[in-house]
C-alpha cells in the first residue's frame, strides 16, 4: 500500500494539478474583485452622502496582482514541462525546489495584492463584488499552489545532492619510543632510562 506522502508526491511529479491550479489562478486575476463607488451630497442636505453608482472597476490585477500574474504564469509553464515530460539539465531535487519557489512567490504576491484591497488601507469607499468571493477564491487557489510547493519542498528534502564528506583527519603520529613522558626530552636509540630525569622509557 502506498503511504499517503507517496501519494501526494506522485501528484506533485505529474505537474497537472499545479499547472491547472495556477491556470485556473490567473483566470481569476481578471475577474472582479472590487468595485468603486461615489458618492454626493445634494445642495442643501445636511444627511449622509447618498451613493450615486457602483461599478465593476477593479480586478485582480494593479500592484502586486502583475507579480502574481507572473508567479501564475511561471507556476504554469514550469508544471507543464513535467506534464510535457520535456527533459532538463537540472536534477529532478532542484526542480521540485524550483517549484516550491514559484509557489512561495504566488502566495506571497497574492497576500501582497489583498491586503490594500480588504485591510486597512483602504481610504476609498467600495465593494466587493459577490462578496468578494472572487478575491477569496484566488486567495484559496495560492494557498493550495503554496501547499503543493511544500510537498515539492519535502522532495527536495528527500533527494537533494549529498555535499562532499569532510576530509577526514591526518592520523596521530605514533609516539617517539626515545622522547621521556616526564621530561620530554628525546635520548639516544635503544636507551631504557632517560639519560636526564632517570625515568624508564616506554616501547
Amino acid at each position: 500500500m502506498v503511504s499517503a506522502d507517496r501519494r501526494w508526491q506522485r501528484l506533485a511529479l505529474d505537474g497537472a494539478p499545479l499547472l491547472l491550479l495556477a491556470a485556473l489562478f490567473f483566470v481569476d486575476l481578471f475577474l472582479p474583485w472590487q468595485g468603486t463607488c461615489s458618492s454626493y451630497s445634494p445642495p442643501f442636505f445636511r444627511g449622509p452622502a447618498l451613493p450615486l453608482e457602483c461599478g465593476f472597476a477593479q480586478n485582480g490585477l494593479g500592484g502586486s496582482g502583475y507579480a502574481a500574474a507572473a508567479m501564475a504564469v511561471a507556476v504554469a509553464a514550469f508544471e507543464g514541462l513535467r506534464v510535457g515530460r520535456l527533459a532538463l539539465p537540472i536534477s529532478l531535487a532542484y526542480r521540485s525546489l524550483i517549484s516550491t519557489a514559484l509557489a512561495a512567490g504566488l502566495l506571497l504576491f497574492t497576500i501582497l495584492d489583498l491586503i490594500p484591497r480588504f485591510g486597512s488601507l483602504v481610504s476609498e469607499p467600495s465593494f466587493q463584488p459577490f462578496g468578494g468571493a472572487f478575491a477569496w477564491l484566488a486567495l484559496l487557489l495560492a494557498v493550495v499552489i503554496a501547499a503543493g510547493g511544500l510537498v515539492h519542498w519535502g522532495i527536495w528534502r528527500s533527494w537533494a545532492p549529498v555535499g562532499p564528506e569532510p576530509p577526514a583527519p591526518p592520523p596521530a603520529p605514533a609516539p617517539d619510543p626515545r622522547r621521556c613522558p616526564g621530561c620530554g626530552r628525546r635520548n639516544a636509540e635503544g636507551a631504557a632510562f632517560c639519560a636526564y630525569c632517570g625515568r624508564p622509557l616506554t616501547g
